[in-house]
């Protein structure tokens, strides 16, 4: 669930991806995914059903440890889309604002760890030509605390 205003639109390279429709201050807790799951699943689970399962592939993400959160719908936030340089980072089933966020900014976050380790529709970045696959439970949870961690001893 967005605790901004976004909308949806066509996004150069990447299809539909989230706008903001307000700006967003650095830190701004932007979305809060826990209001909306449905049913969490082991990442074990989740790379088996992922396969047959779009809505648990669309909306599945890692939540804490080898904990995945996933929905029965789609909404907006599945269409987040990924970057390397990302404006928000995702702590634990939250959005947050890594940056001040400027009204009509497209969202984005770094899906390493969001994604499994083993997940079956890892991509290709559509900027860098990278792979984009997620990190082992444990280097995901380690990458969170740390990208919230540098967040919060940059503000004021």
């Amino acid at each position: 669930m967005f605790l901004v205003e976004t909308e949806l639109k066509s996004t150069a390279g990447k299809g539909t991806g989230v706008f903001t429709k307000q700006p967003i201050k650095k830190a701004s807790i932007v979305a809060n995914f826990l209001a909306d799951v449905s049913f969490y699943l082991s990442e074990q689970t989740y790379n088996t059903i992922q396969v047959t399962n779009e809505i648990v592939r669309k909306t599945a993400c890692r939540w804490i440890g080898n904990s995945f959160l996933a929905k029965t719908f789609v909404g907006n936030d599945e269409y987040i889309n990924h970057s390397e340089d990302p404006n928000c980072i995702y702590v634990f089933g939250t959005l947050v604002a890594k940056k001040n966020i400027y009204t009509d900014e497209e969202l984005t976050v770094d899906y390493s760890t969001i994604l499994s380790a083993s997940d079956h529709f890892a991509f290709v970045d559509s900027l860098t030509g990278k792979p984009v696959d997620g990190l082992p439970w444990k280097e995901a949870m380690e990458k969170m605390c740390r990208d919230y961690l540098e967040l919060i001893a940059s503000v004021d």
